[in-house]
């Protein structure tokens, strides 16, 4: 999706109408309308903006579209400590094989 169909959708979802969108961005209703159409992109203080009203930066500039869940942490430190154990055994056979030699 492009940066002005998200920035659309950023509007319509958080506020009842373009005219309190741009009142909040502080910008004149007319000049949402280039952004909609991406024939402007957004620089640092309307990206700032954005931010503020509480708009994801990083979805509204990444190409793919936001996981819909957040990654389980307890998933993740559990293949965190699988990947320690296994890195642990190397570097135990690493060790007996040096011990060996």
């Amino acid at each position: 999706m492009k940066i002005g169909k998200k920035i659309r959708q950023f509007g319509e979802e958080n506020f009842a109408s373009n005219v309190e969108f741009a009142k909040a961005l502080k910008i004149k209703r007319e000049q949402l309308y280039p952004y909609f159409q991406n024939r402007v992109i957004p620089g640092g203080e309307i990206l700032r903006r954005l931010y503020d009203l509480g708009c994801d930066i990083h979805w509204l500039l990444a190409d793919k579209k936001p996981p819909k869940t957040k990654s389980d942490p307890t998933k993740k430190i559990s293949q965190l400590v699988e990947e320690n154990k296994s890195l642990r055994r190397k570097i135990d056979q690493i060790e007996k094989i040096l011990k060996s030699k």
